[in-house]
């Protein structure tokens, strides 16, 4: 620990910073994690101030804190000041007796817009060692003085951040930040889901504090001022209580700056993109290896359509034409669950991210079956679309509709609802089939006649606008032909044109 050092004529005065910031939250001297320790030792002179800060978020101390000590009778007098080590330890030596006041200075604070009250520090004799460790506040006190929680409520969870321009990084216009997401109510009447929502209003200068949060559970963010917006993310507030996120807005491109949706390899070697674009590179690895995997990426953009692309032999991937902001980035691989990464972006810059799948599936060892495939029975689509179950679109109507996937056009359909989410693509789809327990009823999905396993969550993957020559939507299990008969919640049932299509008949 280097020897303290006077600067009263360099900096300002401590309690002048600490004010600076009107809009910054004034935390109580009981939030400051302060002991104060004195005893009698076999000092020289002077008295020693000693101690420790530490970051009660991040579970760590705080090193390169400076930590200050100033007269409580004459603050412009002169200062003592000191940062701490890499173990957040500070001692200052050669105090004389006296009253003072004590504070810590850090980025970490400037980033969370917090200021701390000084606490009084009493040096009685020149022969004492006093102790006063100091804190960054943790999420529950946080939470009860920023946002006015009760100190024993469990709804702790703090999204804090700053919604900031993705061209200038400078602070947007009357930003706002909305956090939604699914809750599981159990009651004497049984259980349901209901969904929940939260809208934090950012400052003047960007900042925003989303409070009530859950943690440990996924929260689809998004954040908006005026027309620009970010990409709807998916984010997670740790069981330390506190998530720190800046979000990035940018206006949406015109239907006319969109790049097509598909999925398409990927050449290493591809000419700069347009300066409204972003672009993202980057490879796919397994855990703990530097093995590459096949994968296939995706961004959804502003406008609903989505970029895609397949990793190369490589594991490499580029995603030209993407839309500015905040995004999230979804990665697919046989044997590992769907990853989502949240990414930056900025037009006309080339942003690098490797991904790491680490949530591995098993799966079981290829297995080889000779069988033929059975015919589809378009006769079956034709007759049953004139009967008195179900609702139909022929492939004129699909046409004619122009829609990007085939969620929109199911929206498009009586009795069927599409719940938008993160982690589906297109979003949950339900019906008003019954369940146990009165919860979203999501019918079975067949694509050609073949039962899709995860349902409605990838139903876009399967089966694109383009592609359809034909749609059976059952809201029932009375209304299911017996050959689609499986659940409670109906069935949707898609036709691609692998073969003719059925015979023209009327959408209804």
């Amino acid at each position: 620990m280097s020897n303290l050092e006077t600067d009263g004529s360099v900096h300002h005065d401590m309690r002048q910073h600490v004010k600076s910031s009107a809009r910054r939250v004034a935390l109580a001297v009981a939030l400051v994690a302060m002991t104060l320790v004195g005893r009698s030792t076999a000092l020289a002179a002077q008295a020693a101030v000693t101690g420790a800060v530490r970051d009660s978020l991040a579970g760590a101390p705080l090193a390169g804190a400076r930590v200050e000590l100033v007269s409580a009778a004459d603050p412009s007098a002169g200062r003592r000041a000191i940062e701490t080590d890499a173990e957040g330890r500070y001692r200052i030596d050669d105090v004389a007796p006296g009253r003072y006041l004590i504070g810590f200075l850090h980025q970490r604070l400037d980033v969370l817009g917090l200021q701390i009250e000084l606490p009084p520090v009493e040096v009685h004799r020149a022969d004492t060692l006093v102790r006063v460790d100091l804190a960054v506040p943790g999420a529950r006190s946080m939470s009860h003085v920023v946002c006015g929680v009760r100190a024993d409520s469990s709804a702790v969870g703090l999204l804090m951040g700053r919604v900031v321009r993705a061209e200038t990084r400078e602070a947007a216009d009357r930003g706002r930040v909305t956090a939604r997401w699914r809750e599981l109510l159990v009651s004497r009447n049984g259980a349901q889901w209901r969904d929940r929502e939260i809208t934090a209003e950012a400052d003047d200068a960007g900042r925003f504090v989303a409070c009530g949060l859950p943690t440990n559970v996924p929260l689809a963010i998004l954040a908006t001022s005026g027309t620009t917006r970010s990409g709807e993310v998916e984010l997670i507030v740790p069981e330390t209580g506190v998530l720190e996120r800046d979000l990035l807005i940018a206006e949406p491109m015109a239907a006319s700056d969109s790049a097509p949706s598909g999925v398409a390899s990927v050449a290493l070697v591809q000419p700069a993109p347009a300066r409204r674009y972003a672009r993202l590179t980057g490879h796919v690895r397994r855990e703990a290896r530097d093995e590459r995997v096949s994968a296939q990426v995706a961004i959804r953009g502003s406008d609903g359509a989505e970029r895609m692309a397949v990793t190369d032999a490589d594991g490499a991937f580029a995603l030209d034409e993407l839309p500015a902001g905040t995004r999230m980035l979804e990665v697919r691989a046989i044997g590992y669950q769907p990853k989502h990464v949240v990414v930056d972006l900025v037009a006309g810059e080339t942003t690098a991210l490797d991904v790491v799948l680490d949530n591995h599936v098993p799966v079981l060892d290829t297995l080889r079956v000779r069988a033929r495939e059975p015919e589809r029975d378009w006769t079956g689509f034709t007759e049953r679309s004139r009967g008195p179950f179900g609702s139909f679109m022929n492939e004129a109507r699909i046409k004619s509709m122009r829609l990007t996937t085939a969620t929109d056009l199911l929206r498009t359909m009586p009795g069927v609802q599409i719940i938008p989410t993160v982690s589906a693509r297109g979003g949950i789809i339900t019906t008003r089939g019954a369940n146990l327990f009165n919860t979203p009823c999501m019918p079975d999905v067949y694509v050609d006649g073949v039962q899709v396993p995860d349902g409605a969550a990838s139903l876009d993957l399967y089966a694109r606008p383009t592609e359809l020559v034909g749609i059976e939507l059952y809201v029932d299990m009375a209304s299911v032909p017996v050959q689609y008969h499986r659940g409670a919640c109906g069935a949707v049932v898609v036709w691609t044109r692998n073969r003719p299509s059925p015979a023209a008949h009327p959408s209804r």
